[in-house]
């Protein structure tokens, strides 16, 4: 392809590399612009290849402790199921020196996960973490979990009315940060962070940055515009036959 670059004129070589330009920007732009919900942390895993269920009695609650808390999480996720509506539930994810709760109505989506609001994100580190999910409802309901040994969390103990549920089954269960955000607004959170790990002037945290998002376009149009002016200027010298 590169050969290819060298025999087009100028004006097509430009023309080509500012067009390749535009596709990778194109491309790389909407990823990086496009609104997500950014997961804090995931204090259990998701089922890979079987769904377990973590029984819920009416009135009980059942509990995971022993994970970690990022400071920005903020919303709970988790998945039930029921034969029938399932009840209202009520959540509560604490930590030493911090208790934020959440709740969800009868009625709400049986299967696939669903986010429930906190009342507070911890704003710092945290370890020791719990959350605890109690049935206010008059019927049983269901967890969606995995027990799979290469899935399960080290150190998370789950526990039913503050007793060990007998099994090895983990709730499934995400935290995530409120709202939605993008990649390129989370850039400045990502030098915050390599910053505590590693100083680094931040300065050059944020050039490095936007080498990546404007230097590769700008890359590709100076090697095919210096491809053609080298090609142009070896064929007013080659000696004509």
């Amino acid at each position: 392809m590169r050969d290819a670059l060298r025999r087009l004129p100028p004006l097509a070589a430009t023309a080509t590399a500012v067009l390749a330009a535009l596709v990778f920007l194109g491309i790389v732009a909407p990823t990086l612009l496009q609104g997500r919900s950014f997961v804090s942390s995931t204090p259990t895993s998701e089922p890979r290849t079987a769904v377990v269920d973590v029984p819920v009695p009416a009135g009980s609650e059942v509990c995971a402790a022993g994970f970690g808390l990022s400071p920005d999480a903020a919303v709970a996720q988790i998945a039930g199921r029921a034969e029938g509506p399932l009840p209202p539930v009520a959540l509560t994810l604490s930590a030493p020196g911090f208790r934020a709760t959440g709740s969800l109505e009868a009625g709400w989506a049986s299967g696939p996960p669903v986010r429930v609001p906190l009342s507070r994100s911890p704003g710092r580190e945290l370890d020791g973490a719990r959350l605890c999910v109690r049935n206010r409802g008059r019927v049983a309901f269901d967890l969606l979990g995995a027990d799979e040994p290469r899935g399960l969390a080290p150190g998370v103990t789950v526990t039913r009315d503050g007793r060990p549920t007998g099994t090895a089954a983990q709730p499934w269960i995400v935290l995530r940060e409120r709202g939605d955000g993008s990649l390129l607004g989370k850039a400045g959170e990502v030098s915050r962070r390599i910053d505590a790990t590693r100083p680094t002037p931040r300065l050059l945290l944020h050039l490095l940055l936007l080498a990546v998002v404007v230097g590769a376009p700008i890359a590709l149009t100076v090697a095919v515009l210096r491809a053609s002016r080298a090609d142009a200027a070896a064929d007013a010298v080659r000696p004509r036959l």
